[in-house]
């Protein structure tokens, strides 16, 4: 927009305006018009120095708003989704500052006959909020071996309870399977060939570790995968950063789904988690990837169940024990992946680092929030009592 004329340069206008009433007046004014064309010489002599004013005086500057796009899970007490939220529903902090909440959309991901369970239990009498059917999920099985009895006797209960879990996916739906015990090994890439999977998702293969990738079908995480780094994976935590490393060139939400036994180490001051972990919690935050955990230690209680909670709340999944009720564990899990909220932020620009600390809550009872805490973050230690 044009600036109002200040300075030597308001003068001149004056005077150039008074010049041309003047010449376009009555003949009655004629001798005054002689007056402003006798002065023309002096305004040509004024207009450089109204032209040579200083540039800093002149307001220039340009605005950016950032926007920040996150995804969040809104649970009812039997794990499925909730319907019906609109922005005003929502309440968010980034850095400890309120963000306003530009807009809300509900992202369905599972296929409509799949995601039937929040179809149901959503309001009648409330508007569903704007909803998009999202391409196929992506989804990793990540299953964490080892042959102490209580563990293994776990991964024999569940094996089959995952083959399950994938045989009920959409047909949009990619899957890839990735085995750790001393090293991470990747057994399959993203496919949709759910009976190939299915094939060598049992103990006995997954136990001799046989690396015969099954090749991707439209998706590829094979392509980003280190296999030397992986090969040389000490921890299980070092794995799972192998892998959320992998899945940071892959655009849009992923899911790990879990079959772990723990993580950390256990020493007299409880169970450390250590800087591996938490570099391995920033990777997968990358790669806007959530970790659903189920614990398959025959145990009711174990102290590296702290390190598998942890890194589910991290990411924003969820941890489920699989001792007694296997499959309502997986069925929790494959409730929570029907779909979830993609929330427009709009942060104070003084909260804009690397790392920024997300909380999420909803004006509503008995409801569970499921979004991960951080939008990226720093490798610390910490120790779990």
């Amino acid at each position: 927009a044009p600036l109002a004329p200040t300075g030597a340069t308001a003068a001149v206008v004056d005077v150039a305006e008074s010049a041309a009433a003047a010449v376009v007046g009555s003949p009655k004014r004629y001798s005054g018009s002689m007056w402003c064309l006798a002065g023309l010489p002096w305004l040509l002599l004024l207009l450089p120095l109204a032209e040579a004013e200083d540039p800093a005086s002149v307001f220039r500057g340009e605005v950016e708003v950032r926007r920040i796009v996150t995804e969040v899970r809104v649970l009812d007490w039997s794990n499925t989704p909730v319907l019906g939220l609109t922005r005003e529903d929502f309440s968010v902090e980034l850095g400890g500052v309120p963000a306003e909440v530009e807009s809300v959309e509900w992202i369905r991901t599972a296929p409509p006959e799949l995601a039937a369970d929040a179809m149901q239990r959503a309001d009648p009498d409330q508007a569903l909020p704007a909803t998009r059917q999202n391409r196929g999920r992506l989804i990793v099985i990540l299953v964490q071996t080892d042959l102490e009895s209580v563990r293994l006797t776990g991964l024999y209960r569940t094996a089959d309870y995952a083959v399950e879990l994938i045989q009920r996916l959409g047909p949009d739906d990619r899957v890839a399977l990735a085995v750790y015990s001393s090293h991470l090994d990747l057994i399959s890439d993203f496919t949709g060939d759910f009976d190939a999977i299915t094939r060598v998702l049992n103990v006995p293969d997954l136990l001799e570790h046989r690396p015969e990738v099954i090749p991707a079908a439209d998706v590829s995480l094979a392509r980003h995968f280190d296999h030397a780094a992986a090969a040389d994976a000490a921890r299980p935590s070092d794995g799972l950063r192998i892998l959320g490393e992998a899945l940071q060139p892959i655009p849009g939400p992923k899911t790990v789904i879990m079959l772990g036994w723990g993580l950390g180490t256990n020493t007299k001051h409880g169970v450390v988690l250590g800087g591996a972990f938490h570099r391995a919690v920033a990777a997968l935050t990358m790669a806007e990837t959530s970790v659903f955990v189920l614990d398959v230690t025959d145990a009711d209680y174990h102290s590296l169940e702290a390190g598998l909670k942890s890194v589910a709340e991290s990411t924003g999944g969820r941890y489920h024990r699989t001792r007694k009720h296997p499959g309502v564990a997986f069925n929790l899990v494959l409730r929570a992946l029907q779909g979830h909220y993609e929330l427009v932020l709009i942060p104070d620009p003084t909260v804009i680092t690397n790392r920024i600390h997300l909380k999420v809550e909803v004006d509503r009872p008995r409801l569970e929030v499921l979004a991960r805490p951080y939008l990226s973050g720093e490798a610390e230690s910490c120790i779990l009592d």
